[in-house]
C-alpha cells in the first residue's frame, strides 16, 4: 500500500509564487536562454537548486518574508496548456522502512547515474529541505475526486509561468489548491491510492537521494495514468566514430534516406540525422519489453559501432545531450547538429505509460530493480513545477 501525509515545511507566498517558481534542475541546460531567464529573476528557485551558495540564497528568501511555513498540506494541482490540462496532488509519501518494506510501494523503472544522485544528495544536506517533486503515477481513480474540489474550492495559487519563450513550460497556466490531510478530501484520496503502487515516472534520481539522505518520506506530485504524456527522448550523439565512418556498418539495418527527420513510425525503428540528411533505420526488436525499447536497441546495436571502445557515461555533455521529441527539441537538434557541435541527432519511439508500469512491476522486488530501463529513456510532458511545497528534510514526519 501507499500512504500519503500532508508536506511539512515551506511554501512561496502567494504574492510571490509566480517568480519563484522554476522548472526542475534537470531542464535548465547550462548556459541556456532559460537559465538566464531564471538568473535574472533574484528571488527565483533556480538560485537554490543550482545556484552557487544555494543556503545563503534560501535564508536570504525567508529574511525577506517570501516563504511561509506549512504543516500537513497537501495541494491540488491543475496545469493548463494550449494543448491540453493535467490534475494531480502534491503530497508526501511514505518510504519504506526495513521493519515494514511493503509499506511504500513506490515502484521504479530507470537507471540512475550515480553523479546526479549525489548532487542532490549535497544539496539536501546543504539547506535541510527536499526540492523538486517526484511525478509519480497512480493506477487508481483519483482524478473524480480531484475534480469536484476544484469546482467546489478557490485555488490558494493562480498564474501563468512565463518563461519567456524558453522553455516547453512556458505559459502553462497553474492553479493550486490548499486541503489539510485531516479533510475528507484527503481522506477520501489516501483510501484510493492506498489500494495500488505509486510508480515513478519523472524523479528516479531524486526518489534515490531521498532513500540515501535517510527520509521517512518523498515529495511527489501524482498523477494518474491515463493523465500521463510520454514524449520521445531523442539524443544528440559525438561518437568516438563519426556517423559517416559508421555508415557501411549501418547499411545492415537497411540503412535509407528519408524526407525529413523526426519521430518513427515503427517500434523497431529510429531515425537519424548527420550532414544535413535524415535516415532511417530498422533494428531488431528485442526478446522481451525492455529490449524492445528504443533507448534498449540504440545501446546494444547503435552505441557498440560509434563507440568501439565502450559507451561513455551519459552525463559527458561532449558525448550527448538529450531533447523532447516535440517540435522544438526535433529543431533544436537539427540546429545543433549543423553547427557542428554533435556529429549526429537519434530520434526514437517514445515509451508509454503501459510499457513503464509492466517494467516497473516485473522490477519489483523488494525496492530494488534489477532490470531497469536505461537512463534517459522517458520525458514527461509537462515536467513537475519546483516551487510548491518544499519539504523538510530528514525524519520530520510522524
Amino acid at each position: 500500500m501507499v500512504k500519503i501525509i500532508g508536506v511539512n515545511g515551506i511554501i512561496p507566498t502567494k504574492e510571490h509564487m509566480a517568480e519563484m517558481a522554476t522548472p526542475p534542475y534537470d531542464v535548465i541546460p547550462e548556459g541556456s536562454p532559460l537559465e538566464r531567464v531564471l538568473a535574472a529573476r533574484p528571488h527565483n528557485l533556480y538560485h537554490v537548486i543550482l545556484g552557487h551558495n544555494p543556503k545563503e540564497k534560501l535564508e536570504e528568501m525567508k529574511s525577506l518574508g517570501l516563504l511561509k511555513h506549512i504543516e500537513n498540506s497537501i495541494y491540488i494541482v491543475e496545469e493548463t496548456w494550449s494543448t491540453g490540462r493535467r490534475i494531480g496532488i502534491i503530497a508526501a509519501a511514505k518510504i519504506a522502512g526495513d521493519k515494514d518494506p511493503l509499506c511504500d510501494r513506490t515502484l521504479l523503472h530507470e537507471q540512475v547515474m550515480e553523479s546526479k544522485v549525489r548532487r542532490r544528495v549535497e544539496l539536501r544536506q546543504t539547506i535541510g529541505y527536499s526540492f523538486g517533486n517526484i511525478l509519480t503515477m497512480t493506477p487508481a481513480d483519483i482524478n473524480q475526486i480531484l475534480e469536484q474540489s476544484i469546482e467546489e474550492s478557490e485555488p490558494e495559487y493562480e498564474f501563468i509561468f512565463d518563461l519567456r519563450g524558453t522553455s516547453d513550460m512556458d505559459m502553462i497556466q497553474y492553479r493550486i489548491f490548499e486541503i489539510h490531510d485531516s479533510s475528507d478530501v484527503a481522506a477520501a484520496l489516501g483510501k484510493r491510492l492506498a489500494e495500488s503502487p505509486l510508480y515513478v515516472a519523472d524523479g528516479h534520481h531524486r526518489y534515490t537521494a531521498a532513500l540515501l539522505s535517510g527520509q521517512t518520506h518523498y515529495l511527489t506530485h501524482i498523477v494518474e495514468k491515463n493523465n500521463v504524456v510520454i514524449l520521445p527522448y531523442n539524443r544528440l550523439v559525438n561518437g568516438s566514430l563519426t556517423f559517416a565512418e559508421v555508415m557501411p556498418k549501418l547499411q545492415q539495418f537497411n540503412l535509407r534516406e528519408t524526407n525529413s527527420f523526426g519521430t518513427p513510425e515503427q517500434d523497431n525503428q529510429i531515425c537519424i540525422y548527420s550532414g544535413g540528411r535524415a535516415y532511417l533505420l530498422d533494428l531488431p526488436l528485442g526478446e522481451d519489453i525492455l529490449s524492445s525499447l528504443g533507448c534498449s536497441q540504440i545501446k546494444e546495436h547503435i552505441y557498440p559501432l560509434i563507440f568501439p571502445e565502450g559507451e561513455p557515461d551519459l552525463s559527458k555533455k561532449k558525448s550527448f545531450s538529450f531533447f523532447p521529441g516535440n517540435r522544438r527539441g526535433l529543431f533544436e537538434m537539427i540546429s545543433r547538429v549543423d553547427i557542428g557541435e554533435y556529429n549526429m541527432a537519434i530520434a526514437l519511439r517514445a515509451v508509454t505509460p503501459w510499457q513503464v508500469i509492466k517494467i516497473a512491476d516485473l522490477n519489483y522486488n523488494n525496492g530494488k530493480v534489477d532490470h531497469p530501463m536505461p537512463a534517459k529513456a522517458t520525458c514527461y510532458d509537462p515536467k513537475s513545477l519546483t516551487g510548491p511545497a518544499l519539504n523538510n528534510f530528514g525524519n520530520q514526519f510522524p
